[in-house]
């Protein structure tokens, strides 16, 4: 998806995020005829509108990351699925539904976590079973880890790293040390709007005194993954993207239950609707644009709520990380490079910052730190331990301001001490960065600030001398 994207439009932004509005659409448009032919055009409708208005949702819609890929496979599975499941179901839609399914799985291994789903649905429906003893399934099995045929054949060739990879994101290798359940919900409830969450789970709980076999299926196709997650918190902090293919099912499932009861509930269900509806559109515009609610209070909101904080100011922090190298390279009169700490730095300032971007493909110009182990994807691709003799600027992220107890009402009155005294946590420098340079001065920290949004960021800067003839083990 990348690659078309950015060969339609060019390496820019525009490029990188143009298929996420785009599957958002196609989201969108399957849903509402899916919906439409098995519940009808109104109950259709509000789960489009339910959905596009949901905070988590919403950003999905213009941020390109992995998970709009993972939840379009993950509902069109669901809804080949369906219909193949049917009495009259047959072996082609079982293939599409490999497709679908293959295809998530490539985009994200939490899709894998779907078979598990079809295995709750035919241990909860007996007449589904049925389909077991005919190929259509076995089948759909078959294509879907035939896409998985290259995933295996390299991790067969690399120690098996993606499997590490996953269990360090569950921490399941490390010691209990609190709960994170409490902190899930509340987090949920936010990104999935605290009145179509309360909703969703009320339908999931409420809908077996009246189920019938859809909203079972929509109910297996969601809640698993869902309790999943909500397990899991019990011993390692959870992601709150990590449910997105749940969130879909479990919508349609709401719509559904709450529509069968709206006659009886009519009074207190529609105010309720329209409130969830036009809150849920208000967050989403001022996501768009964090600056309107600058507009309208005539205040700056601490960074902290500013729900794109994580994609603002890149392009402010490749500006200094570029002065800062150039700065050394004048000083030592020699070529100069960029290293990050991390994965996202590494990748932001190569992206933004114009001569890294020219170079990327010839000689680049910015780094991952070289490790002795493989800690993300750079560890794959090359790295500047040819570039002996040479100096590095170092960068990596440090703590930002912390906004103290009692913040609001100072806010509100304008003060501007709303945040407690500095404490900057870097910690000590990676110990393969140490060996690999003679010596290392620390150059400073500096603010990513961008006007109407407060300190963004923090990043620490370090000058790097003389790369030595360092040998990581063979990849």
């Amino acid at each position: 998806m990348q690659f078309a994207g950015t060969h339609l439009w060019g390496d820019t932004q525009f490029g990188v995020r143009f298929f996420s509005p785009v599957i958002s659409a196609i989201l969108a448009g399957v849903m509402l005829r899916f919906m439409a032919r098995e519940t009808g055009g109104r109950t259709a409708f509000f789960v489009m509108v339910m959905l596009n208005v949901t905070p988590l949702m919403a950003l999905g819609s213009m941020l390109m990351t992995i998970d709009p890929l993972s939840v379009l496979f993950w509902t069109a599975a669901m809804v080949e699925g369906w219909r193949a499941v049917q009495p009259g179901g047959k072996t082609s839609q079982w293939l599409r539904m490999g497709l679908w399914m293959g295809l998530g799985s490539l985009a994200k291994y939490t899709n894998l976590f779907q078979w598990v789903c079809w295995v709750v649905f035919f241990v909860m429906w007996p007449p589904a079973r049925a389909h077991l003893r005919r190929r259509g399934p076995w089948l759909a099995l078959l294509v879907a880890a035939f896409f998985l045929l290259p995933v295996v054949i390299w991790n067969s060739q690399n120690h098996w790293i993606t499997i590490q990879h996953v269990a360090s994101d569950g921490r399941l290798g490390q010691p209990w040390e609190r709960t994170f359940t409490v902190d899930f919900l509340l987090t949920e409830g936010l990104v999935l709007h605290p009145i179509f969450y309360a909703g969703a789970l009320w339908a999931a709980v409420a809908f077996w005194r009246r189920k019938n076999e859809f909203q079972l299926y929509l109910f297996c196709m969601g809640a698993p993954l869902f309790l999943l997650y909500l397990a899991l918190s019990f011993h390692s902090r959870i992601e709150l993207n990590w449910i997105a293919p749940s969130v879909v099912p479990l919508f349609c499932l709401m719509a559904i239950y709450w529509q069968g009861r709206w006659v009886e509930l009519r009074r207190v269900l529609k105010p309720l609707l329209g409130i969830g509806v036009g809150a849920g559109f208000a967050v989403a515009v001022l996501a768009l644009d964090p600056n309107l609610l600058t507009k309208m209070l005539h205040r700056t909101p601490p960074p902290d709520l500013n729900p794109l904080r994580r994609v603002l100011g890149w392009r402010e922090q490749a500006q200094i990380a570029g002065q800062e190298r150039r700065e050394l390279e004048q000083r030592d009169g020699k070529p100069t490079f960029i290293i990050g700490e991390h994965y996202g730095f590494t990748s932001e300032i190569t992206f933004y910052l114009p001569e890294a971007k020219t170079r990327v493909s010839e000689e680049p110009l910015v780094y991952c730190y070289a490790s002795r182990a493989p800690r993300n994807q750079f560890y794959y691709w090359p790295d500047y331990l040819g570039r002996a003799g040479q100096d590095a600027v170092f960068v990596r992220e440090v703590d930002r301001p912390k906004l103290k107890p009692g913040w609001f009402s100072e806010w509100w009155h304008g003060r501007a001490d709303i945040f407690a005294p500095d404490h900057l946590a870097s910690g000590a420098l990676p110990a393969e960065l140490v060996e690999q340079f003679e010596s290392i001065t620390d150059l400073g920290v500096r603010d990513v600030v961008l006007p109407g949004s407060g300190v963004l960021r923090r990043a620490q800067f370090f000058a790097c001398h003389n790369l030595r003839n360092w040998t990581a083990p063979a990849k």
